[in-house]
């Protein structure tokens, strides 16, 4: 079974950080990314490699941004195109829109907003091509055809220049309700609300004008008086004149998907109100351990914008023994599947300070259950640390204390200056060997010096003199 081969996408960027952070955030997510950092160079990129996005920034040195919109659409390039504009670029982002970008982003980037619009612009473009396929087949013989495309779920029309139908497919014309030969030579009548009216048939004129194929969704009205929502495709098709004759379109429902990503997108609202109001820091890594969110806690913690971690890893940001340390931690929780809970670490400021950081994790898994990332959170524990480290210290300053005070009054010993007889805790005067036999159980053997045999024994002493 051939595998199949992962979506190409070009990233046009000449500011090196924004271009590595988002061509490993794209490569982390399973794309082939290539990039270019110039108009020549990206020219001879499109010229020679088919690419399914095109990634541009406008605000590159050379703002060529929309030349290379220009000579895509001049040589029928059908590939995607998402814009990167300034914060202030509106005039720019509206030209982009007209000129056929399928979506639009400003700096910084927000990654998970960017590969969700990326997965969409490759889908987009994979279902063009294949309904331009389609078209083609049907443009070859469509009587041949026609029982193929009547089983098409999707709903196929071809309308000529003043968008009367010239062809539907079963599946769509049992959607309005009637019988195909019943709509052929009717002018092409939506279903949409009057409110997307404008949308629909100035995308239908672009298109008949020369545009590129187009893509416009909008909220319908079933014959029942239900809420849909369709998604169509808009592609023309020119005659021997080269001008537009036709309009091939293909529509599809797309209401459960649109539901599916209102919640999503509340979800992510809420994650992204949850992150704005709390301290910690809130990050997601892939299976390669890279970064594919970093909440903006990150520049307050590390002083680090979220784009310069993101395609990075955190270990790229811990003392060389520390990083290995965490290494051997989440590979360990990685081979079983489980979570990493309260791991203290020592992380860099970008300042070169050390920030200590506690640190949870719990894993994603894909269906099949093999784990494809974490994502966790992380509190800084920095002064606590050095809270603890201090009184650490001061506790074992004072049991030092003690242990020489202790000493110290252990070898005060009462003694008489006489007879050396020592004075005991019940003021009682005992021979010094009794009392360093109870108090500290030394043991004594017992013997006489000469001094004391001259003194207590002289006669044994003369003798042994005269022995001598």
């Amino acid at each position: 079974m051939r595998n199949t081969p992962a979506p190409n996408i070009l990233l046009v960027e000449d500011d090196a950080p924004t271009k590595d952070s988002v061509c490993g955030l794209l490569r982390s997510y399973g794309y082939h990314a290539q990039t270019s950092n110039n108009l020549h160079s990206t020219l001879d990129h499109i010229s020679n490699t088919v690419y399914d996005l095109i990634v541009i920034d406008l605000q590159m040195e050379d703002r060529n941004g929309f030349a290379v919109m220009d000579h895509m659409k001049k040589n029928e390039i059908d590939s995607r195109v998402i814009v990167i504009a300034g914060e202030q670029s509106e005039k720019e982002v509206i030209t982009a829109f007209k000129k056929g970008a399928f979506d639009c982003f400003t700096k910084p980037l927000a990654p998970d907003e960017l590969i969700e619009s990326t997965q969409k612009a490759i889908d987009s473009i994979k279902q063009q091509r294949k309904n331009k396929w389609m078209l083609n087949t049907i443009l070859a013989s469509r009587e041949r055809y026609r029982s193929v495309v009547d089983r098409q779920k999707e709903y196929v029309l071809l309308l000529d220049k003043d968008y009367k139908i010239s062809f539907i497919n079963r599946t769509y014309a049992d959607y309005l309700g009637s019988e195909p030969k019943e709509l052929v030579g009717c002018r092409y009548k939506t279903l949409a609300q009057k409110s997307t009216h404008t949308l629909l048939f100035s995308t239908l004129d672009d298109v008949r004008a020369g545009s590129t194929a187009m893509t416009v969704a909008f909220q319908v009205l079933d014959t029942k008086g239900r809420k849909q929502w369709q998604e169509w495709d808009f592609s023309g098709i020119s005659g021997n004149n080269g001008q537009v004759c036709e309009i091939h379109c293909v529509g599809r429902d797309i209401t459960e998907q649109m539901i599916r990503t209102d919640k999503i997108d509340g979800k992510k609202e809420k994650f992204r109100q949850i992150a704005a109001s709390t301290s910690d820091w809130l990050w997601e890594i892939d299976e390669n351990n890279l970064y594919t969110y970093v909440s903006p806690v990150v520049f307050g913690l590390l002083g680090y914008r979220p784009e310069e971690l993101i395609g990075k890893s955190p270990f790229d940001f811990m003392p060389a023994n520390e990083a290995k340390r965490m290494k051997r931690i989440f590979q360990e929780s990685k081979a079983v599947g489980k979570p990493f809970v309260n791991i203290e670490n020592i992380n860099l400021h970008k300042n070169g300070s050390k920030i200590a950081l506690r640190t949870n994790g719990v894993p994603i898994f894909d269906p099949s259950g093999a784990v494809i990332g974490y994502r966790g959170i992380d509190r800084n524990v920095t002064v606590r640390k050095m809270a603890e480290e201090s009184l650490s210290k001061r506790a074992t300053c004072r049991k030092n204390l003690s242990i020489m005070d202790g000493r110290r009054s252990d070898r005060l010993i009462p003694i008489c200056t006489s007879c050396k007889m020592v004075r005991d805790g019940n003021n009682s005067w005992n021979q010094i060997e009794d009392y360093m036999e109870d108090h500290f159980n030394f043991a004594f053997s017992r013997g006489i010096c000469p001094e004391c045999v001259k003194k207590w024994y002289p006669e044994v002493f003369v003798s042994e003199e005269m022995e001598g």
